[in-house]
């Protein structure tokens, strides 16, 4: 049976011997992979939680770093004048491992604003343990390539994670767009879960939209779209259901109308209309906060939330 670690020996010109263990659990950097974090809506929802040391304003929550809207909401640190070492954390409800993560900051000409140097450390129910440290991660870096894996060795499950950004490339605050955890197993649900069970029908389809941009003024554009999922399920002996995405998943739906209605947080409905196709511009003339938007497909609703800053 051969070992799961092979050794390469390097003979070097002077006879000098490298020995470089490698294992095939190896997680090759910027390669896509499974997160373990749901996308979450809010610091406590779908489960566990966001949580920062600091946010910019009421705008840029905690949260924003783990909602997977592919850069158009994000966190963003207070600013003290100067920069003092911040972090990002993210709670899950049970211990698991991580054998990589995912950074992607705010770039372009804030790119001052990405982290240089950070611990990523876990809890071990007395001390913050770092399991892996990077330095020197210059605006050049980041530049290159936005957004970075960044591989650790899988060991000791824990319940919580945090990125410890000790400095940013000379910004007096930090902006990350995604913070991600990857695991060797499949993303999971937790059984008990129901926010989204209901959104999958039978063929493992999983019905959505996205705002673009969200933030934003009171103009935007809407669209709606179907992810595809393996319908079968396994439950392991933690009582966990694995749900796990076909390569290729984004569609377009099948609907020609779908009902868009959005309410104040009141639950008073302040706009109804229907999106004809798969999308939208949607223009209102609302006052500065948070609603809700919900979208009808068919027997099954999603609702996300909407800010308006004018």
């Amino acid at each position: 049976m051969i070992n799961k670690n092979f050794i390469i020996t390097l003979f070097l010109c002077n006879c000098f011997i490298v020995n470089c263990v490698f294992s095939q659990s190896t997680i090759v950097p910027d390669q896509e992979l499974p997160n373990k974090i749901p996308i979450m809506t809010s610091d406590n929802a779908p489960y566990g939680r966001a949580y920062a040391s600091s946010v910019y304003s009421s705008y840029y929550p905690a949260w924003q770093a783990f909602d997977d809207t592919k850069r158009r909401s994000l966190w963003i640190s207070k600013n003290n004048g100067t920069y003092t070492t911040q972090y990002l954390e993210y709670d899950f409800e049970e211990p698991i491992t991580i054998n990589a993560y995912n950074i992607t900051p705010q770039t372009g000409n804030l790119t001052d604003r990405a982290p240089k140097n950070w611990n990523l450390q876990a809890w071990n129910g007395s001390y913050w343990k770092t399991i892996d440290t990077r330095s020197n991660m210059t605006e050049s870096y980041w530049d290159a390539k936005a957004s970075r894996n960044f591989p650790v060795n899988p060991a000791v499950r824990y319940t919580k994670y945090r990125l410890r950004i000790t400095s940013t490339n000379g910004s007096p605050v930090v902006s990350l767009y995604d913070f991600k955890l990857f695991g060797p197993e499949s993303i999971s649900y937790k059984k008990s879960e129901k926010i989204e069970s209901n959104l999958f029908d039978d063929n493992g389809s999983k019905f959505d939209f996205e705002i673009m941009p969200n933030p934003n003024n009171g103009q935007f554009h809407i669209s709606t779209f179907v992810e595809l999922y393996e319908p079968a399920m396994a439950i392991d002996d933690t009582s966990r259901v694995y749900i796990l995405p076909r390569a290729g998943q984004h569609l377009t739906n099948n609907y020609s109308k779908v009902p868009v209605e959005i309410y104040n947080l009141q639950g008073i409905l302040v706009y109804s209309s229907t999106i004809n196709g798969n999308s939208d511009d949607i223009k209102l003339n609302l006052n500065k906060g948070i609603y809700l938007v919900v979208v009808n497909f068919e027997s099954k609703k999603v609702t996300k939330k909407l800010i308006i800053n004018k």
